[in-house]
């Protein structure tokens, strides 16, 4: 909270001699200080009784009270003419206050003094804890220098350490770049992979589709030569009975190469004997009809 400093109206040397001369003019009557101040519209009682005083040295005709002037002031004296006696009493009241004032202004200077002397000796106290405190301050800076200048070492540490990590950071932006492209190049070669490896099954699907029809067609070759086979073991044994059937040919050929002159002979015995009784007719051997050789084949 701040609290509003009283405002008093400007006291100058002009305002109270002009404050003077008005009522001394018009109460014909000595002016007291409240009623200076009250003309003046306020403000401090040490600075109209130092103005005051000024204007008793400088112009003290303004003080001066007109013979025969009536005051209406209840502080002035009864109306009249003003006698010598009045005057003399009026001019040692005026010495009076004058020393009373010039007692009151020496007792405010002496006070002013004296404010000033503990004025001085608090700024003397205040100079010395400033100083002292300022001391304190100069060692804190120092030591606030000196952290300062640690705390910039770090700091220019850690920028070199934020550089490099940059630089290896960028590094392994670079590498990543890299092992992507890389890991582009063998995805696609994974696929060219797998479309090889899917054309290679399909070729071995084909070939297997192939080898099964190659199969079956083995298979019946191997039913139809096993058929031949046994067309062959069965001609074999055709020929083999065939064989058997032209030696026994031949030899009953032998047999009857032998037998045919024996035959022939006893059949002209049998046709004598029978004395031409028989027609003779084509007969064979042994009185059999004649048959024809077996063929060869």
């Amino acid at each position: 909270m701040s609290c509003s400093q009283p405002t008093y109206p400007l006291i100058t040397h002009e305002s109270v001699s002009e404050a003077v001369s008005k009522i001394v003019s018009k109460d014909h009557a000595y002016p007291s200080y409240r009623r200076i101040r009250a003309e003046i519209g306020g403000g401090s009682l040490r600075d109209v009784s130092r103005f005051i005083h000024d204007i008793r040295k400088t112009a003290p005709h303004l003080f001066v009270i007109q013979k025969g002037a009536v005051s209406t002031s209840g502080n002035a004296f009864a109306g009249g003419p003003v006698d010598v006696q009045s005057c003399a009493a009026a001019e040692q009241m005026r010495h009076a206050i004058d020393g009373a004032l010039t007692a009151f202004i020496a007792s405010i200077d002496a006070l002013r003094q004296e404010e000033r002397r503990l004025a001085a000796e608090q700024h003397a106290a205040a100079l010395a804890a400033l100083q002292n405190e300022s001391a304190a301050c100069r060692s804190e800076l120092h030591a606030l220098t000196a952290e300062i200048a640690e705390q910039e070492q770090g700091y220019e540490d850690l920028a070199q350490e934020h550089d490099r990590i940059t630089e290896d950071r960028n590094q392994l932006a670079v590498k990543v770049a890299q092992q992507d492209a890389a890991l582009t190049r063998m995805s696609a070669e994974m696929e060219d992979r797998q479309r090889q490896v899917a054309d290679a099954q399909a070729a071995v699907e084909t070939v297997n589709h192939l080898l099964s029809e190659e199969r079956a067609a083995h298979l019946r070759s191997s039913l139809q030569l096993d058929q031949l086979r046994s067309e062959l073991t069965a001609k074999r044994q055709v020929e083999q009975a065939l064989d058997e059937a032209r030696r026994e040919n031949a030899r009953l050929r032998g047999r009857l190469e032998v037998l045919e002159p024996f035959a022939a002979a006893l059949a002209a015995s049998a046709h004598r004997e029978a004395g031409g009784k028989v027609k003779p007719g084509k007969q064979g051997s042994l009185g059999l009809p004649a048959t024809a050789a077996p063929p060869d084949s």
